[in-house]
């Protein structure tokens, strides 16, 4: 389980940081606790601050800049627990269909409950892109592609293409 779930973590990361996402949320990361989680892993965040110098201090500005690359997230078995009532439609790639884009459409804001890499409970709120790569990434998790998530016409536009693109690409006379 924590194979799959770590993979999210990665996945989440590389999307995110191509994408050049961030935002604000609650903690600067999403992040709720939740009221039975582990306390004896709790981090102390007075001493982190006693130990910080002038020169590891945070540019507010910078902190606000959409182009800030968010803090790795980690979310171990995560589930989604709430989704907004506003969906947008964007096309969505994946690199398990090289060079394939449909339209899906997504809730813009989910609640995500999971677990840190300690075990502690939590709750992650996530929007706009965040949320879609989120999503994107549970649906991986559940065994669901993109093509899953499209109208049946874009699915058999995507599979007319990739049947095409399978054929030219195997050698006349080949027996394949």
């Amino acid at each position: 389980m924590l194979r799959r779930s770590c993979l999210l973590a990665i996945l989440l990361l590389l999307a995110l940081s191509l994408a050049g996402c961030g935002g604000d949320d609650d903690d600067d990361n999403g992040h709720h606790a939740d009221d039975d989680a582990v306390d004896d892993d709790a981090v102390d965040d007075d001493a982190a601050d006693d130990d910080q110098t002038d020169d590891d201090t945070v540019d507010d500005d910078a902190a606000d800049d959409d182009t800030t690359p968010l803090d790795p997230v980690t979310l171990v078995n995560p589930r989604i627990v709430g989704a907004s009532d506003d969906t947008e439609v964007l096309d969505e790639g994946c690199l398990s269909l090289p060079g394939v884009t449909v339209p899906v459409e997504r809730p813009t804001l989910v609640r995500v409950r999971a677990r840190d890499l300690r075990g502690r409970r939590l709750e992650y709120d996530a929007e706009d892109l965040e949320a879609r790569v989120i999503q994107h990434e549970i649906d991986h998790l559940d065994g669901v592609l993109i093509l899953e998530r499209t109208s049946r016409e874009e699915r058999g536009r995507v599979l007319r293409e990739l049947r095409e693109r399978q054929t030219a690409a195997v050698p006349s006379g080949s027996g394949l």
